[in-house]
């Protein structure tokens, strides 16, 4: 029998009372830095191309818009709102199968309730987020080292977002499987544009969002989907990942431990695989008051995959002088030069005159990847990196911080998130009222209290 199964009885038996109370608090977490990085992302060129394309489409009725406001079709909202939520390299990831997860599930989640025929309690939209994240992370955990071959979490993620959908909506057995198997034709999106800086690489986590809704409705619609979307002859593991599959990867304690609690919340606008680097970085500079004038040379060693995403472009030459922010974003060279001379590495170094700074940029060509097979051997995705710093007047320092802030060994709190959340508001292509803001937070904050979150979402615009 194909896993798909297991998981849809999963889903079907599963309750919000089964929740363990840090599996709550880390959903309340996932919804405020997802919904956060959508107001950031709101007044980015991809956030306000987005947002005009969902709604040049019409509307009048369905879901609302972060920011930009407007209510348009469910999936079109979860769309608009999932690439607003990734296009600033905000949201968070996952430690064990790698990729960007609460960004596919919580817009989706509350386009649904929002659009749903009867109220959708904030109890469900916490079951339903735990659900969807878990299962995410398990697909792409139960690929084994293919994961890391060039599909993304987002790839797969259709598949979550419908069955997580089904749940929300209190479809049965039989549509949930039809739901899930029809997501599996819409399964798309790799990690080309990390090489060439591309902006579509943020489209997937909006696509992933709109195709498990759509998903959905077919399945109501009566369109049957295949039983066997995972081991089937051409399913998922076979098809995707070259016939790698390891299930106790995919299923080892399904219900009993939730994969939402080994996610990352990033404190930088980059790519996960330059955190540590950046991490690491910072305590060396600070600890030994390096200015970066006595800096010389500086090496990251990271896996391979960490280099061909963040060391070196698509001709194989290193990555000193992106041509974009989002190029930036996915450079060793850039960040950690960043975090050499500001100490800092926040969203106000990703635009297009920060990325020309003169002395940012001769700092990057003092950084240099190079690729330790050691790293591959880690059962994670993205390892800590290791950063030598050597000066000019030959002392060299070495260091590896294994937990970045936001790490699940080293975490954001609640309140944490709220600050987080405040603070990206204040970059929302329209400025957000503080009390609708507030009354968000609030909301998040008493989610096991609130009868229809479906309202919730329309204080974002």
């Amino acid at each position: 029998m194909d896993p798909i199964h297991t998981f849809v009885k999963h889903f079907g038996q599963a309750r919000y009372e089964d929740l363990p109370p840090q599996v709550v608090e880390t959903v309340k977490m996932t919804i405020l830095d997802t919904m956060g990085a959508a107001l950031a992302g709101s007044a980015s060129d991809a956030g306000r191309s987005i947002a005009r394309i969902a709604k040049g489409y019409g509307g009048g009725t369905g879901s609302t818009v972060v920011v930009h406001g407007g209510k348009v079709a469910p999936p079109l909202a979860a769309l608009a709102n999932g690439i607003m939520a990734r296009c600033r390299e905000l949201d968070g990831t996952h430690e064990i199968g790698g990729g960007h997860v609460g960004v596919c599930i919580v817009p989706a989640a509350f386009a649904l309730a929002e659009h749903a025929s009867s109220p959708v309690s904030g109890k469900d939209v916490m079951l339903a987020v735990a659900l969807g994240v878990d299962m995410l992370c398990r697909l792409r955990m139960g690929a084994g080292k293919s994961k890391a071959i060039g599909w993304m979490a987002e790839t797969m993620a259709p598949l979550s977002v419908a069955a997580m959908g089904a749940k929300l909506l209190g479809l049965g057995e039989q549509e949930m499987l039809d739901a899930v198997g029809v997501a599996y034709a819409l399964c798309s999106g790799n990690v080309q544009p990390t090489v060439e800086g591309a902006s579509s690489l943020w489209v997937p986590a909006g696509t992933a969002a709109a195709g498990g809704i759509m998903a959905i409705d077919l399945a109501r619609g009566g369109f049957r989907g295949p039983r066997n979307p995972l081991r089937g002859e051409f399913g998922l593991y076979q098809l995707y990942f070259r016939g790698e599959y390891d299930e106790a990867q995919l299923l080892g304690q399904l219900g009993e431990r939730n994969e939402i609690l080994n996610s990352s919340l990033k404190p930088y606008p980059t790519c996960k695989y330059t955190h540590h680097a950046i991490y690491t970085t910072l305590k060396l500079v600070e600890e030994h008051d390096l200015k970066p004038a006595q800096i010389k040379a500086v090496t990251v060693a990271t896996s391979a995959m960490g280099a061909a995403q963040c060391g070196f472009d698509a001709s194989g030459a290193p990555k000193t002088v992106p041509p974009t922010p989002g190029a930036a974003q996915f450079s060793y060279p850039y960040t950690v030069a960043t975090a050499m001379v500001r100490r800092r590495v926040t969203l106000e170094d990703f635009t297009e005159d920060a990325i020309r700074d003169p002395e940012l940029l001769a700092n990057a060509s003092k950084v240099t990847t190079r690729i330790d097979p050691a790293k591959d051997a880690l059962p994670m995705l993205y390892p800590p990196a290791d950063v030598t710093i050597e000066t000019t007047d030959g002392r060299v320092y070495v260091g590896c911080e294994p937990f970045v802030k936001g790490h699940p060994s080293n975490p954001f709190t609640l309140s944490d998130c709220i600050e987080r959340f405040m603070s990206w508001a204040s970059w929302a292509a329209t400025p957000i009222e503080s009390r609708q803001l507030q009354s968000f937070v609030a909301r998040v904050e008493d989610l096991e209290h609130v009868k229809d979150a479906g309202e919730m979402v329309p204080l974002l615009a």
